[in-house]
């Protein structure tokens, strides 16, 4: 384990504690200390703790200890609920996607978890601020994701409903003076015989 998650002499010294105390000592800092960090630092930290609870996630997976494994999902949302000094917050990166996909069977809900914390990204974040290619994450989450989207856009109105054709016209002045091919009015999408 590398780039700040837990190393694996700690792992399960880290289970033991929570077994002992009931407690999650994951992070070297308090919420108050976390809280004036710059937007780096705040960044690097949350990513840090996110790539510990996956791991750990992952262990308490492999141990079916549903107990803990609830109180690493507390915590996540908890940190997915911090708000950076840039007024933003910060979701699962590859990393932790990876490691949850990688560490779970597809029933589990730490997966729904990380599909639903990644709706709150655009396609055009998660390109610039994840170097998003489709390619590097898990299959499966991928899958997840577009479910989780669709569920959440189900609930708003579809923008191409509400703003009609219009919104999606050409500009140029060939397009402008374009008619149809297809008559998709009152038919339905099906043209008039001639």
């Amino acid at each position: 384990m590398g780039g700040g998650t837990i190393p694996h002499r700690d792992l399960f010294a880290t289970y033991l504690n929570y077994v002992y105390t009931s407690t999650l000592a994951t992070s070297e800092l308090s919420k108050d200390q976390i809280s004036k960090l710059n937007q780096t630092q705040f960044t690097q930290h949350i990513g840090k703790e996110y790539l510990s609870l996956a791991v750990l996630y992952v262990l308490g997976e492999r141990l079916q200890d549903t107990k803990f494994k609830n109180l690493i999902v507390d915590t996540i949302v908890g940190l997915a609920s911090m708000i950076s000094p840039a007024k933003t917050w910060i979701a699962p990166d590859r990393a932790m996607i990876t490691i949850i996909y990688e560490g779970t069977p597809e029933s589990s809900q730490a997966r729904r978890l990380i599909a639903d914390l990644s709706t709150g990204y655009t396609l055009d974040s998660m390109k610039s601020f994840l170097g998003f290619r489709l390619e590097d994450y898990p299959r499966h989450f991928l899958r997840d994701l577009v479910i989780a989207v669709r569920k959440e856009a189900s609930i708003k109105i579809n923008p191409a409903k509400r703003d009609g054709p219009s919104a999606y016209y050409e500009t140029t002045k060939d397009a402008q003076d374009a008619t149809p091919l297809l008559n998709c009015g009152p038919s339905n999408g099906v043209p008039e015989k001639s």
